[in-house]
């Protein structure tokens, strides 16, 4: 707890939880509804007891008494006792439609929080992002290389900017041999593979495992046209020019 992510820890176990903006309207909502149920109560207090006059003839209780009882009774019933069960059933019924949409909320009152949000910043790879990185742009001796389509499908191609035809493994090029090392350097799987969806539905997909970083020269080393053969955590390309080799 003495280093510094043990202070940022401290910290965040030593932080106040916020309440929802619901919570916060109905916390200033029975503030307002106390203040005015007390304020009417002395008035009907005073003003009773300045008048004299008994609420009840028959009561032989004093005339301050009786309108204290009055005033209480007011401020009592001002305040709204079915308002809680009242947004719980709302958020309930909230939580439920948001379950059939296969959203699951821990906190009732998340659900009215979630409602309220306007701009969401949040970076989750793997839940709100497909956890795809693909090589889209390379920058090579004063020259950018544009590769087409994005995931893990190697049927792509590679252009330079200025133009010209796509490149492949037997170019004569640097560009070509720096893809190839950068693709042989890494401990990734390429394959097709078959998925089936949760209709049944069966299709081919191009699946990587390894490493995050690394799996987009190995998509990248393809669309050149580079073959590649892993042997355990060796890979070697099959296809490279022999210019530069």
């Amino acid at each position: 707890m003495n280093t510094c992510i043990g202070e940022i820890q401290k910290m965040i176990q030593s932080a106040d939880e916020l309440g929802s903006p619901l919570q916060a309207k109905l916390e200033k909502l029975g503030k307002q509804l106390g203040m005015a149920s007390i304020l009417v109560s002395l008035v009907v207090f005073a003003a009773g007891a300045i008048r004299g006059v008994r609420p009840d003839p028959t009561n032989d209780q004093s005339v301050y008494l009786q309108y204290l009882l009055i005033a209480v009774s007011l401020t009592v019933a001002a305040v709204p006792e079915g308002l809680p069960a009242c947004v719980t059933i709302t958020l309930a019924v909230g939580m439920q439609k948001m379950s059939h949409k296969k959203a699951l909320i821990k906190n009732l009152y998340k659900v009215e929080t979630l409602g309220s949000a306007s701009v969401v910043c949040t970076d989750k790879t793997g839940t709100l992002t497909a956890g795809v990185q693909t090589a889209v742009r390379m920058w090579f001796n004063k020259t950018l290389y544009q590769f087409d389509k994005v995931g893990f499908d190697p049927e792509g191609s590679c252009t330079p900017s200025q133009g010209g035809q796509a490149l492949t493994s037997a170019d004569p090029a640097a560009f070509t041999g720096l893809v190839a090392i950068l693709a042989c350097n890494k401990n990734v799987q390429l394959s097709l593979e078959t998925i089936t969806s949760d209709k049944g539905v069966m299709r081919q997909e191009w699946q990587c495992t390894g490493n995050m970083s690394e799996r987009p020269l190995i998509v990248a080393g393809r669309k050149l046209g580079m073959a590649f053969v892993v042997f355990s955590r060796l890979s070697v390309s099959l296809s490279l020019a022999p210019y530069w080799l």
